[in-house]
């Protein structure tokens, strides 16, 4: 029985380059048309490291129109939708393996690398908005 990624890791002979917002392994370029929400409106990729080991992670985060939908059915029409591409957190860092707590731990911000957003109507292209930001979680004493 395979009880991590790393288990499934082994028998591949290359290192992921990124994981989704859903921690899944990618061996591709890490791009929108790459991603995990193939409706999704905006795009983050960030730079975070293992809580407890300090290894790094390329990470997705991702959100589209009906992540405002939820938001407002389940706190309330009053309540503003706010995806803030400077501000986003991973939680647990992919499990990997890289360390015996990494699953475990917190994931800690270290840098934006890219925000892509969909523009131009009709074609809805991907135009990068932002890169390479630094970022930091208040509560992680680095």
């Amino acid at each position: 029985m395979l009880n991590h990624y790393s288990d499934i890791l082994d028998r591949i002979n290359e290192d992921p380059q990124w994981f989704d917002a859903n921690g899944v392994p990618r061996f591709c370029e890490a791009h929108p048309d790459n991603g995990s929400n193939i409706y999704a409106q905006k795009v983050a990729f960030y730079r975070i490291e293992c809580q407890m080991c300090s290894h790094p992670f390329i990470v997705e985060f991702n959100t589209c129109s009906m992540d405002e939908v939820r938001f407002k059915m389940v706190y309330g029409q009053d309540k503003d939708y706010v995806w803030d591409p400077e501000n986003l957190h991973y939680g647990d860092p992919p499990n990997i393996g890289c360390c015996p707590a990494g699953p475990t731990m917190n994931s800690c911000p270290r840098e934006l690398i890219a925000l892509w957003e969909r523009r131009n109507k009709p074609h809805w292209d991907w135009v990068k908005t932002k890169e390479n930001i630094p970022v930091h979680a208040e509560w992680d004493h680095e």
